[in-house]
């Protein structure tokens, strides 16, 4: 019997440009894994994108602008950009980011 399994969502939001890196000691203390190096943010994401679509909204009202990030070459095309973190943009947006994930993909699995 086949089912489908669907992705979750990770929507993150942020007026920074990403770390390239994350200390061992900040995974540790924050997430309570230990690793044995510190990881690049490309590895940790692709570990989260195995089990989750991964957003990212940037917001347009700090230091950073999107083309002055690193977002959208993590990211490519789960980038964002909006003009004022409690606006109504963003209220529409992340009901957006999660039915259109929904919508757009399903992951059929065999049941065993």
């Amino acid at each position: 019997m086949k089912r489908e399994v669907k992705k979750g969502v990770l929507i993150t939001i942020s007026d920074e440009p990403v770390h390239k890196h994350v200390p061992e000691a900040m995974i540790k203390k924050y997430i309570g894994d230990s690793t044995e190096r510190d990881l690049t943010v490309s590895e940790i994401l692709a570990k989260v994108s195995e089990m989750w679509d991964v957003y990212h909204i940037h917001v347009e009202h700090g230091c950073y602008r999107l083309h002055e990030t690193n977002w959208e070459q993590l990211l490519d095309m789960n980038v964002v950009s909006a003009e004022d973190n409690w606006s109504d943009e963003i209220k529409r947006i992340i009901p957006n980011l999660v039915i259109g994930s929904y919508n757009a993909f399903s992951y059929p699995i065999e049941n065993a």
